[in-house]
């Protein structure tokens, strides 16, 4: 997605955020790994979050992005993940979120995919 839209979007699995509110650490995330072109008039970027064991979900959505995923889309978009997420079924939750994801952008932003590259990162 990044070469047709210059737009990333990172997927980020966790046991817990440890007490620390999903939003202030999906933001942490996001800032800390970068997500998104430096020029903000270009594309733009995106971040899921599953906390696995506290049961929630944050999508981050750049600024450059926020025409495109208004609240309430991100709110649909992330529903997406309610019952695949409660059966555990995370990997299917995910990729529903996701492939939602990039065919809106797709549509907003008159870009076609092929194949998405999919890149892993550990935490240390």
């Amino acid at each position: 997605m990044k070469e047709r839209s210059a737009i990333e979007f990172a997927v980020v699995l966790i046991d817990t955020t440890e007490g620390q509110p999903i939003n202030d650490y999906s933001m942490a995330v996001a800032r800390g790994w970068g997500i998104g072109p430096k020029d903000t008039t270009k594309g733009g970027g995106l971040l899921l979050l599953v906390a696995v064991k506290d049961k929630q979900w944050r999508i981050e959505v750049s600024r450059s992005l926020e025409q495109d995923l208004p609240n309430d889309v991100v709110l649909e978009l992330g529903r997406l993940m309610h019952e695949p997420l409660r059966q555990q079924k995370y990997s299917e939750g995910i990729k529903k979120c996701v492939d939602a994801t990039i065919a809106r952008l797709a549509e907003q932003r008159g870009f076609v995919m092929d194949k998405v590259k999919v890149e892993t990162k550990r935490r240390p």
